[in-house]
């Protein structure tokens, strides 16, 4: 069982949270830059587990992304990030969005729509 309190683990609560189909976000500008191309990249929230691991949460420029044996689509709409589970989910195909923001070239600030929030870092 994967537990979700560890820093390692919450980039697949990520993925969790997004597929679980979240209530709406309220639509907001976009966020300072943020762009697609800012997002492709290997994120961690625990810049240590940067070193030597796969359990964070990989998005690629061709639109797809990965996290811990699971694989889907992701698209950016102005700050509101939206992936679709395609495999390795639990029942199939799901989406759901989120909220981003770059805090700096780093490090990447994620708010589900229940107003939690966790920053993840660029390995």
């Amino acid at each position: 069982m994967i537990d979700y309190g560890r820093p390692m683990h919450r980039a697949v609560l990520i993925a969790v949270f997004l597929a679980a189909g979240c209530a709406s976000v309220s639509d907001r500008p976009a966020t300072a830059g943020l762009s697609r191309a800012s997002l492709v990249g290997y994120w961690v929230e625990d810049p240590a587990s940067c070193a030597g691991t796969d359990s964070g949460l990989r998005y690629s420029a061709d639109g797809t992304y990965r996290v811990e044996g699971e694989a889907g689509r992701w698209t950016l709409n102005g700050d509101r990030l939206t992936t679709r589970v395609m495999s390795g989910g639990e029942g199939g195909p799901k989406s759901g969005s989120l909220r981003v923001a770059m805090v700096d070239g780093k490090r990447m600030r994620a708010t589900w729509p229940s107003g939690e929030t966790h920053i993840f870092h660029r390995c």
